[in-house]
C-alpha cells in the first residue's frame, strides 16, 4: 500500500539572464499545461481542491552570490571586484564573452544579446538570419556557461557557491521530510500531519542549476553544458510504502511535456535501478551543500575581525608601570590608614581607663 504525504515542487517561471518572462500566447498555454499536469496529479487525490492554506506553502526565494571564489576563474582587478560587488552580473558577462570567443559560430557575435535571441526563437518570433539552427544550439551552450559561473556549476564548480545559493532550501526540504516521517510514525491522536504537505517554490534557471547539481542529476536530466528550459520542474514526493518511508524524484524537462521523468535512481546515494529511494539515503545525499546561514557563508566572521590583537609599545609599558605603581601606593596608603585608625582607638581606650 502506497500513501503519499509530502510533495515539494520546484518550477522555473522565468529565465533570469534575459530578464524576460514568456508572456506570449504559447507561453501562457505552456503555463496552463503544467498547471493541468499538477492538478491531475495532486488535486483531489492529495490536496483539497479548495487549496487550503494549511495544506500549501508557496514562498519566495532569494539568491545569494559569492565574490571570493570568482577570482579563481577570472583575473579580477580591484576595479572589477568593485563592479562585481555592485552588480554580480558583471561576472556573468565576462563568462558570456569568454564562452562566445571560444565558439566557432558566435565568436564574432560577442555584443549580441544571445539569451534574448534564444527566447525569441523558441517563441517563434523573428530573429536575424545569421541566427540559424546551428547558431541556436551553440548559443544554448554559451548561455549555459554564462549561467554556470553564477550558479557555481560545470567548469565553475564550487561547493561553497552551491551551498550559498541552494543550501538553505535543501536544508529545509530534508528537515521537512524528516519531520513528516516522524509525524506519520508517531501517529499521535489529534495531531494532523497534513500541514503544508504540498510546497511549491517558483524559481529561475540560475537556482535550478545548483539545485540539480546538489542532487547529483544535472547532466543526466539536462545534458552536457545545457541550461534548464522554461517551466522545467523538479518534484520530490515522500510516501509510505507498506509502512516504510520512501522518496521519489521526478523531472519535467520542457514546457510541452505532460509526463514526468522518474529520476529517483539517479539521485546521489539512492540505489540504482530501484523504484524508490529510502528516506535515510535521500536525506544523506547533499550534506556538503547544506547550510542554515547562507549570508554567513557569504560574509564569514574571521578571528581577526572578532579578536583585538594587543601589541605592547614603549608607551604601553610606561602606562602599565604607572598603573602598577599607583596600585601599590594605594595598597600602602590603605594599610597605613587602617593601622593608624586602630592605634587611635587603642590610645583613646587607654586614656579613658587611666581617667
Amino acid at each position: 500500500m502506497r500513501v503519499l504525504f509530502y510533495v515539494f515542487l520546484f518550477v522555473i517561471i522565468a529565465i533570469i539572464q534575459a530578464q524576460l518572462i514568456s508572456v506570449h500566447v504559447e507561453g501562457i498555454e505552456q503555463s496552463k499545461l503544467i498547471g493541468k499536469v499538477l492538478k491531475d496529479r495532486y488535486v483531489n487525490s492529495f490536496v483539497d481542491p479548495r487549496m487550503l492554506p494549511t495544506q500549501l506553502l508557496v514562498p519566495k526565494l532569494d539568491c545569494n552570490f559569492q565574490l571570493d571564489e570568482w577570482g579563481l576563474f577570472f583575473n579580477l582587478t580591484e576595479n572589477d571586484k568593485q563592479k562585481a560587488r555592485r552588480n554580480p552580473w558583471f561576472i556573468s558577462e565576462k563568462a558570456l564573452q569568454r564562452a562566445t570567443s571560444q565558439s566557432n559560430t558566435l565568436k564574432e557575435r560577442s555584443e549580441e544579446n544571445l539569451p534574448a535571441l534564444i527566447l525569441e526563437k523558441e517563441a517563434g518570433l523573428a530573429v536575424p538570419s545569421w541566427f540559424n539552427e546551428e547558431a541556436y544550439k551553440e548559443s544554448l551552450t554559451v548561455f549555459y556557461k554564462a549561467l554556470s559561473v553564477m550558479a557555481s556549476v560545470g567548469e565553475y564548480h564550487s561547493v561553497k557557491g552551491i551551498r550559498i545559493k541552494t543550501g538553505l532550501l535543501l536544508d529545509k526540504i530534508i528537515n521537512d521530510i524528516k519531520e513528516k516521517v516522524r509525524c506519520h510514525e508517531k501517529k499521535t491522536e489529534g495531531v494532523s500531519c497534513d500541514r503544508q504537505k504540498l510546497q511549491v517554490f517558483s524559481t529561475h534557471d540560475l537556482l535550478m542549476l545548483p539545485f540539480l547539481e546538489a542532487l547529483g542529476i544535472r547532466e543526466e536530466v539536462l545534458g552536457k553544458d545545457l541550461p534548464p528550459e522554461f517551466l522545467s520542474a523538479v518534484i520530490i514526493e515522500t510516501m509510505l510504502v507498506d509502512g516504510i518511508p520512501f522518496v521519489k524524484v521526478f523531472y519535467r524537462k520542457n514546457p510541452r511535456e505532460i509526463t514526468l521523468r522518474d529520476v529517483t535512481d539517479l539521485v546521489r546515494n539512492c540505489p540504482p535501478k530501484k523504484e524508490y529511494c529510502p528516506v535515510d539515503l535521500f536525506t544523506s545525499c547533499c550534506s556538503e551543500f547544506l547550510t542554515t546561514d547562507p549570508k554567513g557563508e557569504c560574509y564569514p566572521e574571521t578571528s581577526d575581525e572578532n579578536t583585538i590583537q594587543w601589541a605592547m609599545t614603549p608607551l604601553s609599558w610606561l602606562l602599565a608601570a604607572i598603573a602598577i605603581f599607583l596600585l601599590v601606593v594605594l595598597i600602602i596608603m590603605t594599610y597605613l590608614v587602617i593601622r593608624y585608625k586602630n592605634q587611635s582607638v587603642v590610645t583613646i581606650k587607654k586614656f579613658s581607663l587611666e581617667n
